[in-house]
């Protein structure tokens, strides 16, 4: 069995070491930690604790309302509240883009680096159309 567990979305790019050092200094302290997106759901979940399948599906993903179903959950079930990381932008629609280059961090790996090279030779081939 594992001391800690982390379920990280795919669609949080700007997402880097410090945010999971962040969950996981956070685990020290709680029992579970979340890395709340703007638009109501979470692009991490960390625990050091198991919880039931029943709680698992309780929360309606991919909605406004997927983080706070799984707090209300947590609590339903008597576990104590999450510790919350930074909010991010997670890109569900293209429109999440322009978000994104505000919280890409100054230092970005070898992928971050070629995403935002791609989106910018995509915002330069929008503007000649």
């Amino acid at each position: 069995m594992h001391g800690q567990v982390f379920l990280i979305g795919a669609d949080a790019p700007q997402m880097g070491a410090r945010h999971l050092k962040a969950a996981q200094q956070a685990l020290e302290e709680q029992d579970f930690v979340f890395g709340p997106a703007h638009d109501g759901g979470f692009w991490l979940f960390g625990g050091k604790r198991p919880i039931p399948k029943p709680l698992w599906l309780a929360p309606r993903y991919s909605t406004a309302h997927a983080r706070a179903d799984f707090i209300d959950a947590l609590k339903a079930n008597a576990f104590p509240a999450p510790a919350m990381l930074d909010f991010l932008n997670d890109i569900d629609e293209a429109e999440d883009l322009a978000a994104l280059t505000h919280e890409m961090p100054a230092t970005r790996s070898p992928a971050q680096r070629r995403l935002m090279a791609w989106l910018r030779q995509m915002e330069s081939d929008q503007t000649r159309m």
